[in-house]
């Protein structure tokens, strides 16, 4: 009898000094409900199957209480790094602080914080765009377009009339997208006027309901392009227009359409040239710079040029650049 109660409490006891899991990514991420943060995530999956390391994805589906929760869990449950695309870049404080608390290097994607936020954190960096390279080739793919096409200014006025579809309203990539799209148009050797703009959230189906409205107020002839911050209200502007007749095979009915991220369905509909173009948001050139960041920082390595393969803007900021897709 003894020697069983012993050999219980040796079991017992090799079970409570057993090491502890090894620390795993988790990896934030504002909605699935987006096209492109879909693919950034596969992405990262398949970064994480190549490599043996372990990581966890979670969406907050837009809502900044349930995202807390979700990295708050992770970090119980033993995280040793959190890759995070915040809901609302400006409310990222609590998590800056969650982080801090324990010590967990911080790598924010896609969406990027204001500078204070992100210096306030000293195991803190972002990974995403310059926001306004991709408006600049919008006007670039919009503008060569209509140097070869005369005919887009289809009221003869002499000035293209566009209507540009925003995303989320105070989000830096809306800002700056919008803002580098506008000025770089004003500089164009093509005489360009904005006919109206909207926020559409990123989305297609308020995309479609946004453009309808304004044309049942204003008309189609306003309207001689569309440019997008992103491909899904691209594609929704299309969706709208083809429902008008438009961009289905008659080219004295076609209006040019620019997005934004090189989605699947953008590039089909440009490959149908029903879009003239979009601005190839690498995902997942952006995937490999944040795991690469992420797996450094989690094994306590010193986030460098030289460590990363990257450069770091003021040793905090990886910027990947886009790239410019348009049909000839």
């Amino acid at each position: 009898m003894y020697r069983k109660l012993l050999g219980a409490a040796a079991i017992s006891l090799s079970v409570s000094v057993c090491a502890a899991p090894a620390p795993f990514m988790e990896a934030s991420f504002y909605s699935q409900n987006d096209p492109f943060i879909q693919n950034y995530a596969t992405a990262l999956k398949d970064l994480s199957l190549s490599t043996g390391e372990k990581i966890t994805i979670n969406y907050a589906q837009e809502d900044l209480l349930k995202e807390y929760q979700q990295i708050e869990l992770a970090v119980k449950n033993g995280a040793g790094v959190i890759i995070y695309n915040p809901v609302d870049p400006v409310s990222v404080h609590q998590v800056i602080a969650l982080a801090n608390s324990k010590d967990l290097p911080l790598i924010f994607i896609n969406r990027q914080p204001a500078d204070n936020q992100l210096n306030s954190y000293a195991k803190a960096w972002y990974v995403g765009t310059d926001s306004t390279q991709a408006g600049a080739y919008q006007s670039e793919i919009l503008t060569r377009y209509c140097l070869d096409h005369p005919e887009t200014d289809r009221n003869g006025d002499g000035e293209i009339s566009y209507y540009l579809l925003q995303g989320q309203q105070g989000l830096s990539d809306t800002v700056y997208r919008s803002m580098s799209l506008n000025s770089s148009l004003k500089n164009s050797p093509v005489m360009f006027r904005l006919a109206g703009s909207s926020f559409a959230d990123w989305q297609s189906d308020k995309a479609v309901s946004q453009l309808e409205a304004y044309v049942r107020k204003h008309g189609m002839a306003n309207i001689e392009a569309v440019v997008a911050n992103n491909d899904d209200m691209a594609l929704g502007a299309l969706q709208y227009l083809k429902s008008q007749g438009y961009n289905s095979g008659d080219p004295d009915k076609f209006i040019p359409i620019v997005g934004i991220d090189a989605t699947e369905r953008a590039l089909a509909a440009i490959k149908a040239k029903e879009m003239i173009g979009t601005v190839k948001n690498d995902y997942a050139a952006q995937a490999r710079a944040a795991f690469r960041l992420a797996y450094l920082a989690m094994q306590g390595k010193e986030i460098n040029n030289s460590s990363t393969g990257y450069y770091l803007v003021n040793g905090r900021t990886v910027y990947i650049p886009y790239v410019k897709i348009y049909f000839e």
